[in-house]
């Protein structure tokens, strides 16, 4: 059983998609590293449901190449 289900997404720009998530679809967010700059991770909630959204940290820690499209 779930019991706070988490979902990370590489995106190719952490902010475009948190405002996306916040603004549109009524998300929270609720989790952000670092607290300035250029963010490495973002986390968002709505209900039980965690988003996490990274862009910097697919490419440092993961060697993912993070580009547009599905």
């Amino acid at each position: 059983m779930f019991r706070s289900p988490q979902v990370n997404a590489y995106v190719v720009d952490d902010e475009r998609t948190v405002r996306f998530s916040t603004e549109l679809l009524g998300f929270e967010e609720t989790f952000r590293t670092p607290e300035s700059g250029a963010p490495v991770h973002v986390g968002v909630t709505l209900g039980g449901l965690i988003l996490g959204f990274a862009t910097q940290a697919a490419r440092e820690m993961h060697g993912l190449q993070v580009e547009a499209g599905p």
